[in-house]
């Protein structure tokens, strides 16, 4: 889908600001039926970091993008229908503790807002969701939304943040 090939190259434009420490693939069914858009790994540097020893930290998106209705009422349906085998695998890697995320685009150009929502949510997004709904999905289960000036190194070291935050709440 030709959104979602734009959806990619602007996420992997984050490889010009973090260099060295992001390794980010586009896969796209080379593996196999279900697997995720990107496969990504991340290192952080002590001075982006709130741990002066940082792992590297794997990752998985599935990329998703739509155009925004007309009507504000009116539900956002993914392209799931015909890939019940990416909502399977998203939703049990997820449950089994991996960092394994819908990256979904609303809207286009200067109007886009981008979400990372949880990987057991795929269901829900293949049914239909209206934008504000997908909004609380993202803010209280542990996923994030972004604002429409997000640069595409944030959404990346976000994901990190958001795995952190689902495993090691205060």
């Amino acid at each position: 889908m030709a959104r979602e090939a734009s959806l990619w190259k602007w996420l992997s434009n984050a490889r010009n600001e973090l260099r060295d420490q992001v390794d980010l693939r586009r896969v796209e069914d080379a593996i196999g039926a279900g697997f995720p858009d990107v496969d990504g790994l991340l290192t952080m540097r002590p001075e982006h970091s709130d741990s002066p020893d940082e792992d590297p930290f794997g990752f998985k998106l599935e990329l998703k993008s739509e155009k925004r209705p007309a009507r504000l009422s009116s539900p956002i349906r993914f392209a799931l229908e015909k890939r019940r085998a990416q909502i399977e695998f998203m939703r049990k890697r997820y449950t089994m503790g991996e960092a394994a995320y819908f990256f979904v685009q609303v809207g286009e150009a200067a109007d886009a807002m981008r979400y990372l929502v949880p990987g057991d949510a795929g269901a829900r997004l293949r049914e239909g969701m209206v934008e504000s709904e997908i909004a609380v999905l993202c803010a209280t289960e542990n996923g994030m939304v972004f604002n429409k000036t997000v640069k595409p190194a944030t959404v990346i070291t976000r994901i990190r943040t958001c795995y952190k935050r689902r495993f090691f709440r205060p």
